[in-house]
């Protein structure tokens, strides 16, 4: 039960969308991958990529592994919600997915930069410090809180809208019936050669 529990919060936990976890896993993954390539050729346009020399790999991973896992924990969630139902409710969930992604992105930095407060106090004035981390996180966790549901909702809703045909092509059926898979011979979940 624990183990459900703790899954499930992480974005990996069995629920009504189990059946679709590795549509999920494979979508999300491909979403990052998309948005990763797209900003990397917007920023070559640009001329921009001469600004990330100072970008470490460990850094980049790390950006790229939060990208991955928020795309995934979205796009799994929307997936979870679409069993039978018709492209509106599946764009509605790619929306709603998008938005929860951008939050669940936007909360990790800002408790990152929570638990690093200790650290810059001990450094410097703490009253100074902890009015500039309160400013800080008052109007950047709104700015970028208020940015994640703009961004996340468009990007939600296109992706929700690839996800849609590319599964209803992949003979998903209409609303990505994760039983469909199961009345065409691939095993299922708790079935022999699962």
């Amino acid at each position: 039960m624990a183990r459900a529990r703790i899954g499930t919060v992480i974005g990996w936990g069995a629920g009504p969308g189990e059946g679709l976890s590795r549509f999920g896993f494979a979508l999300g993954t491909f979403h990052a991958s998309v948005l990763v390539a797209v900003g990397v050729m917007l920023a070559y346009r640009q001329g921009g990529l001469s600004n990330l020399e100072d970008l470490s790999t460990m850094v980049g991973l790390g950006l790229f592994a939060l990208l991955w896992w928020a795309s995934v924990y979205g796009t799994r969630w929307a997936l979870s919600g679409v069993h039978g139902h018709s492209m509106e409710v599946a764009l509605r969930r790619g929306i709603l997915g998008g938005i929860r992604a951008g939050l669940a992105v936007v909360a990790l930095a800002l408790g990152v930069f929570a638990l690093s407060l200790p650290f810059v106090m001990a450094a410097g004035g703490v009253l100074e410090v902890l009015t500039a981390g309160l400013f800080i996180v008052g109007f950047y966790g709104v700015a970028a809180s208020l940015g994640a549901v703009i961004v996340g909702g468009g990007l939600g809703f296109l992706f929700g809208l690839l996800d849609w045909v590319i599964l209803a092509l992949a003979g998903i059926g209409n609303g990505f019936d994760p039983q469909e898979e199961s009345r065409h011979g691939s095993p299922g979940r708790g079935q022999p050669g699962a």
